[in-house]
């Protein structure tokens, strides 16, 4: 039981918890915000 709620706290920390590193946004959030020029970008090198 506790290795699930360690594993489960670590996710969530590692995935929705806003970083400090990251301008106080989600790990998520923030990849989801760098993809997002990258995917313009190699559409209009094609």
């Amino acid at each position: 039981m506790r290795r699930a709620a360690c594993r489960l706290w670590s996710k969530r920390y590692n995935t929705h918890h806003p970083h400090s590193s990251l301008g106080f946004i989600p790990p998520t959030e923030y990849a989801n915000q760098w993809h997002q020029p990258q995917e313009s970008t190699q559409t209009a090198r094609s």
